[in-house]
């Protein structure tokens, strides 16, 4: 098996392009999370976040831009808070392809606000709910407050 969760030479597209009725390329995205065999897998997903949230980090953390959010993630200075809450299935949030894309948004100093346990969208029970918005705003309110700090109260070089 390929490290993309297809055999080589396979016929198959995954449950995703197979749902989302498009080719499933070889070097497909979706492939090592949504095997053809499990079709569950997927329709569950893309009926809480769509195909195009669950692509979104995958596409930050490998550094594709081909629409306006990965675009400015691509050009956004790095000097500057950036933070991401990302939401997905337990088994993606396990997935050692999510663990190497969370490393390369660290490596960026993207700041990661991580998913909490509770009951999914998807029924499921585990971790990858996205954190509350309260805590969110916590989080990003504390950071900035203690730059603050840091600065003696210069704000310009947050922003």
């Amino acid at each position: 098996m390929k490290e993309s969760g297809r055999k080589q030479g396979a016929p198959s597209p995954c449950a995703a392009c197979k749902l989302l009725r498009r080719r499933c390329a070889e070097d497909c995205v979706f492939a090592p999370y949504f095997p053809a065999d499990e079709p569950q897998k997927f329709a569950n997903v893309h009926k809480v976040f769509g195909a195009s949230n669950v692509n979104k980090m995958l596409q930050i953390g490998g550094g594709l831009c081909d629409n306006l959010l990965t675009c400015i993630v691509r050009a956004w200075d790095y000097s500057k808070p950036f933070f991401v809450a990302p939401a997905m299935n337990t088994l993606m949030w396990n997935n050692p392809f999510t663990e190497r894309h969370i490393m390369s948004i660290d490596e960026l100093g993207i700041s990661l606000i991580p998913p909490v346990t509770k009951r999914l969208a998807c029924g499921d029970y585990g971790n990858g709910a996205m954190a509350e918005p309260s805590l969110i705003y916590s989080t990003v309110r504390l950071f900035l407050e203690s730059k603050i700090q840091q600065d003696g109260g210069n704000t310009e070089q947050l922003f």
